[in-house]
């Protein structure tokens, strides 16, 4: 799984000309809009209910990191969007990336039934390429709004900066609390068509058996020093256990990296996973079990209004069941950027600030922290919501190279407590296998207490 996010390029006419681009998605960039919109228009003759007899053009095309995004708009003003994997890059799909696409689908459907959040309605996919478009594909409907990376720092508008910001958090959390009610036993995707029919609450409102659950899938991505370029989706598990789950991704994420302060970083990060909690309700229970999330709830991924309400989530790759601590309890990427500069959003030119002090966000944290203690009254997740940029942190520097030793040191500098020259030393250390058994007890008592919740 790689969880950073880069920027969305929008094309109208003619593709960007780029070698990378053209590495990343291949074939796909030849795709015809007469194609594109002749799928719209077939799905949407499935699902109107009226007889419009409506014609239509795509309006523009986005490149995400793993997908390229055609947007189509109806004569009558309605849009569709029709996404395309990057994994069809090359005219052929593994079975794991058809799979993935598939899961994906059912989870967001299973999530779009049984909530309130806003988000894309899936009216149709195809994980082959004996279709119109001749590639695999999800069609979904458009959401309205502009990016929470645009808006945070708006000043224009009918609503005054504070208050709209204020109007984001407070819907996040609104609407992400919705997921507290669902549990299940292993992390995974809910296998086949059970997202369509299980019942609410995975293992059982009311006696119903468990759902049955599918392997994690996520996308792979690393540079070697040969230059070689791994790029595709893998699939893992499911897992049963959380330290089953972190270890399993920080085995494949730091398989291909040997430097010193990489295996330093892949010591200690191991080191912080026997000291996490245990993702269960009640420290008795015998068992983990575990709950949903919105995948990647960054500034790039929520969509908001002029008023600063919320809109949509977009953007449901890779979301399966996750440990309660890593789950729907988390704060939004934005409010954590001090610890995680992969969130990190930058102010346009004409603001007087380049971006939000620790101390501001340390502020809105405190008030989404009081917010989900609000709506989550009653349910033992709510523990984990005001240490969960910790949390977020670990995963992060687990699953992706990128920013890890950042991560990694900020985390040790926590635990130790140290400044950081001294925690680069101690991953040097740890890299070196020169870790001094003092060192390492302090270091397991100070993540142990960084990241314990009560209850």
């Amino acid at each position: 799984m790689v969880i950073e996010t880069t920027p969305v390029t929008i094309w109208h006419e003619s593709k960007p000309q780029d070698e990378f681009l053209d590495e990343r998605f291949g074939k796909l960039f030849d795709m015809s809009n007469v194609a594109l919109v002749e799928l719209a228009l077939s799905v949407r003759s499935k699902h109107s209910t009226d007889n419009t007899q409506a014609t239509a053009k795509v309006i523009e095309h986005w490149i995400g990191t793993y997908n390229l995004i055609h947007i189509v708009e109806f004569s009558d003003g309605l849009k569709y969007v029709v996404r395309v994997p990057a994994s069809a890059r090359h005219g052929t799909m593994t079975e794991a990336a058809q799979r993935a696409l598939i899961t994906q689908a059912h989870m967001m459907r299973f999530v779009k039934k049984r909530t309130m959040i806003p988000m894309p309605n899936v009216f149709d996919f195809d994980a082959g390429f004996d279709n119109i478009i001749q590639a695999p594909y999800i069609v979904m409907s458009y959401i309205p709004g502009r990016m929470v990376a645009e808006a945070w720092f708006d000043r224009t508008g009918p609503v005054p900066l504070e208050e709209k910001r204020l109007r984001i958090l407070n819907d996040v959390a609104e609407a992400v609390a919705q997921l507290r009610g669902f549990q299940f036993d292993q992390i995974g995707f809910i296998e086949g068509d059970e997202a369509a029919t299980a019942p609410g609450g995975a293992r059982g409102r009311g006696g119903h058996q468990p759902i049955p659950m599918g392997p994690c899938f996520g996308w792979e991505e690393n540079y070697l020093q040969d230059t070689t370029h791994i790029f595709h989706i893998e699939q893992c598990g499911p897992f049963t256990s959380s330290a089953a789950y972190l270890r399993n991704r920080l085995q494949r994420t730091t398989q291909w990296v040997e430097g010193i302060p990489d295996r330093g970083c892949r010591v200690l990060l191991d080191l912080m996973i026997d000291c996490l909690p245990r993702s269960t309700r009640r420290h008795s229970e015998p068992r983990e079990s575990f709950v949903l999330s919105i995948p990647d709830l960054s500034a790039k991924n929520v969509l908001v209004d002029e008023q600063g309400r919320v809109t949509g989530f977009v953007d449901w790759d890779d979301v399966h069941t996750m440990p309660r601590f890593l789950g729907y309890a988390g704060f939004p990427g934005w409010i954590i950027t001090y610890l995680n500069p992969q969130h990190i959003l930058y102010a346009p030119e004409e603001h007087d600030q380049e971006e939000d002090s620790p101390e501001l966000l340390k502020q809105y944290r405190r008030l989404y922290n009081r917010k989900m203690q609000t709506l989550l009254r009653g349910s033992r997740d709510a523990r984990f919501v005001h240490k969960s940029h910790y949390y977020q942190a670990v995963h992060s520097a687990i699953c992706t190279q990128r920013g890890r030793l950042h991560l990694v040191s900020n985390l040790v500098a926590k635990a130790f407590p140290t400044d950081l020259g001294m925690a680069m030393d101690l991953i040097l250390l740890a890299g070196q296998g020169k870790l001094s058994t003092d060192d390492k007890d302090q270091l397991t008592h100070g993540f142990q207490m960084l990241f314990a919740v009560s209850g």
